[in-house]
């Protein structure tokens, strides 16, 4: 079963960003790092990924794709995280 992101808001778009919760973070690596991610079909190289531990709490991850890669996605959308058979990290309605 995919674990899911936050829901995409207005604001979510307008930053190009994907906001992931403390469950779909075991998908990404630990640290602050660069992600390639198949996001609707469309794979994206060299994405942004920060997992966002704060020395006072731990935020969502964020995970940076750009607002063209979510200009077809609604507000309030939820989109499911997998990885493949290839390691390949997959987010998908």
């Amino acid at each position: 079963m995919p674990v899911q992101t936050q829901h995409i808001t207005a604001v979510d778009i307008e930053n190009g960003r994907i906001r992931l919760p403390h469950a779909a973070k075991s998908l990404f690596p630990n640290g602050v790092a660069h992600v390639d991610v198949s996001l609707l079909g469309h794979v994206l190289t060299n994405v942004a990924y920060d997992p966002r531990y704060g020395p006072d709490r731990e935020r969502s991850a964020v995970l940076r794709v750009g607002k063209s890669a979510l200009a077809s996605i609604p507000p309030g959308t939820v989109l499911g995280v997998t990885r493949n058979a290839s390691g390949m990290i997959c987010i998908d309605r």
